[in-house]
């Protein structure tokens, strides 16, 4: 009598960065940043297992980032009610420990159209800023703010993940942190609630494409 092999589950991505089917876009990268920091290479120096829950974790991303490839993923999780179907042989298959080293990332390529390079959007994200200003100041006219946030850019020392084994600056990721400063005009007669747009001072992650904008929400609060 062989052996029976029990197959490995296919795997969840939202659960693997713990966020829910219904997820945003920005939670999905929140989501991303904060396993990426905790389980980077860097700062579990031996960790196999911090290792393979890293890849894992990027492995998601790279899927749930990209809105053409997460409604492929979600359509094949739901596979049993579609016409269409991929068998659970096909998933064992994905996720056979014993066949090739590099059947996995051929399987992916196939189903998703992405692999090693990855589908790229027509620009980055838009971050948004909470500006708090005091009810005083505006008491005067209007003025110029200064502001300090962070970004995500595409990580020039490995061109954005194409070198990924060799990057000790991003971690394979493809992206690294920017911190930026920015000098806000503040007109006069500004209300509470008002939206101000800072085109291409957002996200910039796709080397070939214009970065998003910086949303700033202004906020009047009372005092100095």
């Amino acid at each position: 009598m062989e052996p029976q092999v029990r197959a490995r589950k296919k795997p969840c991505y939202y659960k693997t960065l713990g966020i829910s089917v219904r997820a945003s876009h920005e939670e999905i990268r929140s989501a991303f940043r904060y396993l990426a920091m905790k389980l980077h290479p860097d700062r579990n120096p031996g960790s196999a297992m911090a290792a393979e829950r890293f890849r894992e974790v990027r492995k998601a991303y790279e899927i749930l980032k990209d809105p053409a490839a997460r409604r492929k993923y979600d359509r094949i999780r739901g596979y049993r009610k579609s016409r269409k179907t991929y068998s659970d042989s096909s998933w064992t298959d994905i996720h056979n420990e014993g066949g090739e080293a590099s059947s996995f990332d051929e399987i992916f390529q196939d189903l998703f159209g992405i692999g090693k390079r990855q589908v790229r959007t027509s620009h980055g994200c838009d971050l948004r800023f909470d500006l708090q200003i005091s009810r005083s100041s505006l008491q005067n006219g209007g003025f110029h703010e200064e502001i300090s946030y962070i970004r995500m850019v595409y990580c020039r020392h490995c061109n954005n993940g194409s070198r990924r084994s060799g990057c000790q600056l991003c971690g394979g990721i493809g992206e690294c942190e920017e911190a930026c400063s920015l000098r806000v005009w503040i007109p006069v007669g500004i209300v509470d609630g008002t939206r101000i747009r800072v085109a291409g001072a957002g996200d910039a992650i796709l080397p070939a494409a214009a970065p998003g904008d910086l949303i700033l929400l202004v906020q009047i609060i009372d005092g100095n």
